[in-house]
């Protein structure tokens, strides 16, 4: 074994944890941020709409393929499918289809999305084998991907829009997901959906970190829940500073 290594280790990721030093040599390495760290890449216009999980989906029929669309009554906040399914056939009217990944938690919800979605003249292949449907999805042959965090990190491809149906476990695994577009010097949107009555669904503690890293607008909805978020930040940074200061006193 040589005695010198004449090789460099590099590693790349959009986000960084402290953790990582703990297999590095601290006296022996260089680190270099682009941007900001551990935040979605400015090249991704964000969006976030609020979306009611507990409703009634208004989309039916697609067990037998006669669907129907139930009417909607006025500014009644609509669930998570119907919000997906209404832009997605908004934005792929036209010939040029643009290309979705929908990332969801749960495997029974990608399969519940994927399965009405085929009904739907959507390709239902979003829940078969990886390998072959990410061809398929690279090629064009499919144009909704129905993901689970498997797609989340170790993917380049185009993508024209991340739709982040729930929230993952982490703020960490958000910044992955929506960093499957806007890659290669590209444009792309990411667009999350929000329920803030369903804490399982939508952790509050990972919306927390989302919108005090969000340097745009938030929309209405968001808007008393950020300004709380902020407080309670400030309000945690004001307590570990009284606490550095007593451990100074007391240690002098």
């Amino acid at each position: 074994m040589k005695e010198k290594a004449t090789f460099a280790t590099m590693l790349f990721s959009a986000t960084s944890s402290i953790s990582v030093m703990d297999y590095l040599n601290t006296n022996n390495y260089y680190q270099f941020i682009f941007g900001e760290a551990n935040t979605v890449a400015i090249s991704i216009k964000q969006r976030f709409w609020q979306v009611n999980s507990r409703a009634i989906t208004k989309i039916v029929g697609a067990a037998t393929g006669n669907i129907r669309i139930l009417e909607y009554v006025p500014d009644e906040i609509a669930h998570p499918f119907d919000v997906l399914y209404h832009f997605i056939k908004r934005t792929n009217e036209g010939e040029k289809k643009k290309r979705f990944v929908v990332f969801v938690k749960r495997t029974c919800v990608a399969d519940f999305i994927a399965q009405n979605e085929s009904s739907k003249k959507f390709n239902r292949d979003a829940i078969e084998k990886r390998n072959r449907l990410l061809g398929q999805f690279i090629d064009g042959k499919v144009h909704v991907l129905v993901a689970t965090q498997l797609l989340t990190r170790g993917t380049d491809m185009e993508v024209d829009y991340v739709i982040n149906y729930d929230l993952p476990l982490n703020y960490f695994d958000f910044v992955h997901r929506c960093g499957r577009t806007g890659r290669n010097q590209q444009s792309g949107t990411a667009v999350t959906f929000v329920d803030l009555n369903n804490e399982d669904d939508y952790s509050r503690r990972v919306l927390r970190q989302i919108v005090l890293n969000f340097k745009q607008d938030l929309p209405k909805f968001l808007l008393e829940f950020a300004e709380n978020a902020k407080i309670s930040k400030e309000a945690e940074m004001e307590i570990r500073q009284n606490v550095a200061k007593n451990r100074e006193i007391n240690f002098n």
